[in-house]
């Protein structure tokens, strides 16, 4: 893997990492491989990671400079996804082999050429792969940069890459939405699709809203560094191009009828006093400060303001003085939904110091927690999401084991530990169920009853599926829980000792 570093230059690109998988005949095994700076070899990190800071040339940051940190994962980091659980390795596929490439070739006089071909027919030629493999034709993904391929497949192909690895059928007991290429659009669970785990302040949203990426929680969850970001593990940046990318693809989509027209009208006349202050602001004839202030802050007292403001920022379509104050009055709000949208816009250096992925359950015990904080982090939307799956007292839904009694069960390291290992032990009664039916209709949740009739699951929405049992092709429990992994590492040290805190004194 490499970095450019002038942000931009492609010839300005360093080697900072390479990865290796290895196989030792029952488990996987993950290293990573730091490069030197003469770029002539790469030795291998310790087992529990680094980070390095590097400095990046760019003009659009202040100064001309920004710092970035390359973070090395941890042998344990690497165990969370490619384990002996998960079945097959967790790498590329033939989507993503199937292009072209490249390859360095000896010229008819000897001297050094290349040859283009396709890396599937040139690994079978090779004899790495087994040429019956083809009698299919495989799919091809799309490159998101190319500007000629079409824009649906862009963003579908940027998409498999990015989130196929959990969002696919069978990844695991919280993914409802599938985004891997080779699913289809319609049977995806995005298009008009109801979140499970938050709508982030959006009135009427969806995880896709047909024709308005504002409303549609992928383009909310992309575009935020907080609780909410995703990919949840290894993703530490906003790909600016990935954003502009899914906000046209979503742009472009027909819009559909809406089934809650009192939602609906609702959502409109917020986007359209929206459009109305940003065609203030961006007409660039407002020269009193306090009256440009206050029309930023009438964007950033909604979600969906905030997102459109976030949008025009990305664009820098405003004034250098106006982006400045966008940024510095986002990035303050009080509002944490609308603050995590404009982290990504300041130096690295200025953000708000959050766990990420390397940090020892110690960094947290060591503090004192307060219960009043830690039960906002439980319930705030947005945050952890805690009270979307699970019930403390008369707040919050069942899906997950009621809580209200918890502190009784577990010490303080044993309530950290749960959440930072939530798959080390399943309750039966709380484990997820995958169920395929034979005409490849696939459904997830937990399992309320099985009879010689019917099997019967209950979805992150609380919603009871039925299906015959003469219907089902494979009904399997997964081996990861629906709690994901990671949930920590967008919080501060201190936030996560309120929450524990907060956990304990559930009694």
């Amino acid at each position: 893997m490499s970095l450019e570093m002038e942000q931009g230059k492609t010839r300005s690109r360093r080697r900072i990492e390479t990865q290796v998988l290895h196989f030792d005949g029952v488990n996987w095994h993950g290293y990573a491989y730091q490069w030197n700076d003469a770029q002539t070899d790469a030795t291998l990190v310790d087992s529990t990671g680094a980070d390095r800071a590097y400095e990046i040339a760019d003009a659009q940051a202040p100064g001309g400079h920004r710092r970035q940190t390359w973070h090395f994962h941890s042998r344990a980091e690497c165990l969370r996804c490619h384990n002996p659980w998960a079945g097959p390795p967790l790498a590329f596929n033939f989507f993503e082999l199937n292009k072209d490439h490249r390859y360095a070739a000896a010229t008819a006089s000897g001297g050094p050429g290349s040859r283009d071909d396709n890396q599937i027919r040139t690994l079978a030629h090779i004899g790495m792969l087994d040429p019956s493999l083809f009698d299919e034709p495989a799919l091809k993904l799309a490159d998101p940069r190319d500007p000629n391929a079409a824009l649906q497949e862009r963003a579908r192909s940027w998409l498999h890459a990015n989130c196929a690895h959990c969002h696919r059928f069978g990844a695991g007991g919280s993914v409802a939405s599938f985004f891997n290429y080779d699913q289809k659009l319609e049977e995806s669970r995005t298009i008009d699709f109801v979140p499970t785990q938050g709508m982030f302040g959006i009135p009427g949203a969806h995880v896709i809203t047909p024709g308005d990426p504002l409303r549609s929680v992928l383009y909310y969850r992309i575009s935020s560094l907080g609780p909410a970001h995703m990919p949840r593990i290894g993703s530490r940046i906003v790909s600016e191009a990935g954003l502009n990318l899914i906000y046209d693809w979503i742009q472009q989509m027909p819009k559909r009828a809406s089934t809650n027209e009192t939602e609906e009208a609702s959502a409109r006349k917020i986007e359209d006093a929206n459009r109305n202050l940003l065609s203030e602001l961006c007409a660039g004839k407002i020269s009193s400060p306090k009256e440009r202030a206050e029309l930023v802050d009438r964007l950033l007292s909604s979600t969906l303001g905030a997102l459109a403001l976030s949008h025009e920022v990305n664009l820098k379509s405003l004034s250098p003085d106006l982006q400045t104050e966008a940024v510095a009055r986002g990035a303050s709000h009080a509002n944490a939904l609308v603050r995590d949208l404009f982290e990504r816009f300041v130096p690295e250096e200025k953000r708000v110091k959050r766990l990420g992925a390397d940090f020892t359950p110690d960094e947290i015990l060591a503090l004192k927690g307060d219960t009043a904080r830690g039960e906002k982090v439980f319930f705030t939307e947005g945050g952890v999401q805690c009270f979307q799956c699970h019930r403390v007292r008369d707040r919050g839904r069942d899906f997950g084991p009621d809580l209200s009694r918890i502190g009784q069960k577990y010490t303080r390291a044993q309530l950290l530990d749960s959440i930072l290992n939530p798959s080390k032990a399943i309750d039966p009664a709380f484990a997820t169920y995958q169920l395929e039916t034979k005409n490849d209709s696939s459904y997830t949740g937990l399992l309320v009853r099985k009879t010689d009739n019917e099997v019967v699951l209950k979805d992150a929405n609380l919603n009871e599926v039925r299906v015959r049992l003469n219907e089902v092709k494979t009904l399997e429990a997964s081996k990861t829980s629906s709690m994901p992994e990671g949930l920590l590492q967008s919080l501060t040290a201190q936030e996560a000792a309120d929450l524990v805190e907060f956990l304990g004194s559930l009694r």
